[in-house]
């Protein structure tokens, strides 16, 4: 954990995927019939998950819905590009990684064993 981890910050962090849940809701009543089917497949799953929708706090339900939350970041996180692109999900100031590309992965491994990512230029 970095020197801002524990931060106090004037608001509670609230994990949710509701914008993302939201644009695949658009799709499965779009036009195009791969992107219904994709989001019938993550719709139909989430379902019975309404916190992934609504938020939660309890970084633990990360790692308990870790493949419905992968599969709803699926198209943020294309495979395609993961060798090339440098991006995570992540929540600021907390040192929760939800997801991170391949290229991520590895740049983090090259820098060695206890390496942490930081936030820097941000004032104490």
């Amino acid at each position: 954990m970095g020197k801002h981890d524990r931060m106090k910050m004037p608001f509670k962090h609230l994990i949710s995927f509701e914008k993302l849940l939201t644009k695949y809701d658009e799709h499965l009543k779009g036009d195009d019939p791969f992107l219904a089917a994709t989001a019938e497949r993550i719709l139909a799953v989430e379902k019975g998950f309404p916190e992934l929708r609504n938020g939660f706090s309890d970084f633990s339900l990360l790692e308990k819905n870790k493949d419905l939350i992968d599969r709803i970041l699926q198209d943020t996180f294309t495979e395609a590009l993961s060798s090339n692109e440098i991006k995570v999900a992540t929540l600021p100031y907390q040192g929760v990684i939800i997801k991170s590309s391949k290229r991520f992965q590895s740049i983090i491994h090259e820098a060695g064993d206890g390496y942490e990512p930081e936030i820097r230029n941000v004032g104490d």
